[in-house]
């Protein structure tokens, strides 16, 4: 498990690709490109906004080597 935590303003990776209805371009285009390989490298992410600090925390699983 990794737990990543910052006091700076806040800021949610899960939606910085997203365009919701109506809109033009995503939540946060300067971070859409790493907000989306994170989503595609790590299954399980949870991010919130307590105390004054954005916490995001997932866990990165060994995988298994296969021979070439």
């Amino acid at each position: 498990m990794i737990v990543i935590s910052d006091t700076g303003k806040p800021f949610n990776i899960l939606l910085a690709d997203i365009v919701f209805q109506g809109e033009k371009t995503p939540v946060n285009e300067a971070r859409r490109d790493s907000a989306r390989l994170i989503k595609r490298m790590i299954d399980n992410i949870e991010q919130k906004r307590a105390d004054n600090t954005n916490i995001l925390t997932f866990n990165v699983a060994p995988r298994p080597r296969t021979k070439s």
